[in-house]
């Protein structure tokens, strides 16, 4: 089979539900064909395909050596979003599997590209779903869709990934990836730096950390018309002060941010003064102790400018990954050699990588994102650029032996 990257990314970006761009959200029939679609690429190129029952896909060639080198990312994705993220990942793996197939040469470490799902949480939780189950970190029980309540077990129990005696492998770190020694992802940007500055590829030594706060800032509620200024406790000028200034706070710390992206208010009416406003704060740092001060700071401003009371929640914490330091070196070296024009950066972003970097070597290389957009119908990213980092992927793979 003749492999194109191009032709493998149109091809999988039809599997999407009706709308602009792509839609594939785990466990739906859009979902199903995409994953029966890789898997019969995987096979075309020569490759013992494993799946489990969460959509997981592994197409492995062996090499010389048991020992084994993972090259992938996820194939589901937001609603309406494009059709590079995630997926290039796998694209980019598999054209690093199509080299050494046609070419008939057997690699020195065995190579398993991956192909994960809900990566996005589209469908069970805060995402990652593959990911979480490969390194054992996936707690069933508590996996659930947020909007309806949904089990995982219940869309397990409806044999989305079963068909034709597939999903019955154990795709686990401790069992059939027991040989894996390496993660390798292949990812758009998601941001402007290396389209902005004209550069080829990113080499990532950094996944920043990540909490996020849910807060409510409480006042109270009152008659619009008939209530002095002198005596109001307005919950919404509490919650304005604090938004306004927590970008000011984010900038005394390098590289962190920190951003308002939600806000709700009750009772939400013209002339009523607001007497409860809730909103959510995403904070981020690839320094853990910048974060872990930034997060004070916000919590501090939050208590100090509410008019009664108010509460802070902290949904999620996930701590900076640092990429393994071999591997970026290494990605460096070749991307110098080739004369590619590149950037070590970090990534601002959470992907699959950051929890196989928890217990294996990891690297992650960038592909820029035309303008810095993704999640977007407009996502775009050039496929000559992909063909670079399927070069260094082939060039580091060979370098091995």
């Amino acid at each position: 089979m003749k492999y194109e990257i191009s032709t493998f990314l149109e091809n999988l970006s039809h599997f999407s539900a009706p709308g602009p761009g792509v839609t594939r959200r785990s466990f739906t029939k859009e979902s199903q064909d995409a994953w029966e679609y890789i898997i019969g690429t995987m096979e075309s190129l020569g490759l013992d395909v494993q799946t489990d029952n969460l959509g997981t896909i592994a197409g492995h060639l062996e090499g010389r050596r048991k020992e084994s080198i993972v090259l992938g990312s996820h194939y589901d994705s937001v609603i309406q979003g494009g059709k590079y993220d995630g997926a290039v990942g796998i694209a980019v793996g598999l054209a690093v599997a199509a080299y050494f197939t046609g070419k008939g040469i057997q690699p020195e470490y065995s190579l398993d590209i991956l192909a994960t799902n809900d990566e996005e949480g589209g469908t069970i939780g805060d995402g990652f779903l593959s990911s979480k189950h490969i390194c054992g970190l996936l707690q069933e029980e508590k996996c659930r869709n947020e909007a309806t309540g949904k089990s995982l077990n219940a869309y397990i129990s409806e044999g989305w990934y079963t068909k034709n005696g597939r999903g019955r492998d154990d795709l686990r770190l401790n069992t059939a990836f027991q040989n894996v020694i390496q993660y390798i992802e292949t990812h758009i940007e998601q941001g402007g730096i290396l389209w902005e500055n004209q550069e080829q590829i990113g080499v990532v030594k950094h996944i920043v950390g990540l909490t996020k706060l849910f807060v409510t800032i409480r006042g109270v509620s009152n008659h619009a018309g008939t209530t002095p200024m002198n005596l109001r406790k307005d919950a919404m000028v509490a919650a304005a002060k604090v938004i306004s200034k927590i970008p000011e706070l984010a900038r005394a710390y390098e590289g962190a941010v920190a951003t308002v992206g939600a806000i709700y208010c009750s009772p939400n009416a013209d002339n009523v003064i607001p007497g409860e406003v809730r909103f959510a704060v995403d904070i981020r740092s690839a320094c853990d102790e910048d974060r872990r001060e930034l997060v004070d700071a916000i919590a501090s401003l939050i208590q100090q400018e509410s008019p009664v009371s108010c509460e802070i929640v902290q949904s999620l914490n996930q701590v900076a990954v640092a990429m393994a330091p071999k591997l970026v070196s290494a990605m460096e070296r070749i991307c110098r050699d080739a004369h590619y024009r590149y950037r070590v950066m970090n990534s601002g972003a959470g992907h699959d990588a950051q929890l196989f970097g928890l217990y294996l070597d990891t690297v992650m290389l960038f592909i820029p994102s035309q303008e810095g957009i993704s999640h977007s119908p407009q996502e775009f990213s050039r496929i000559e650029d992909m063909e670079r980092a399927a070069q260094v992927l082939i060039d580091y793979t060979l370098s091995l032996g």
